[in-house]
């Protein structure tokens, strides 16, 4: 939940991080481009800026949860992109993969 929105992360039904209107379900924005993901949207306050972050294959990516602008996007993890996100100081850290095992990424808050 962001706002008034919920954020789906749809990659294996459409290749999409969708947000819908919480009220009606009607979608408000959607990002092709995921694949190989089965990871819960990351919603986080990255020094007062919301920021949805996804991890996909080979790269984790950060949007306005409003518009679903991409705000940044870094290297990620290589296979099995399945855990959960988590963030601490700025830093989004991805862990789990069978090659890549962890990939931090600390560009919370700037500008792609």
């Amino acid at each position: 939940m962001a706002g008034e929105h919920v954020i789906v992360n749809a990659a294996v039904e459409s290749g999409s991080l969708i947000a819908l209107n919480k009220k009606d379900g009607a979608k408000v924005w959607e990002q092709k481009g995921m694949e190989w993901s089965w990871v819960t949207p990351l919603l986080l306050d990255a020094k007062g800026r919301a920021e949805v972050v996804v991890s996909i294959y080979n790269r984790l990516r950060a949007y306005d949860p409003r518009t679903g602008k991409e705000l940044w996007n870094c290297d990620g993890l290589a296979d099995y992109v399945c855990p959960s996100l988590t963030a601490h100081d700025g830093v989004v850290f991805a862990i789990g993969a069978r090659e890549t095992p962890r990939s931090p990424c600390a560009p919370a808050a700037r500008a792609m």
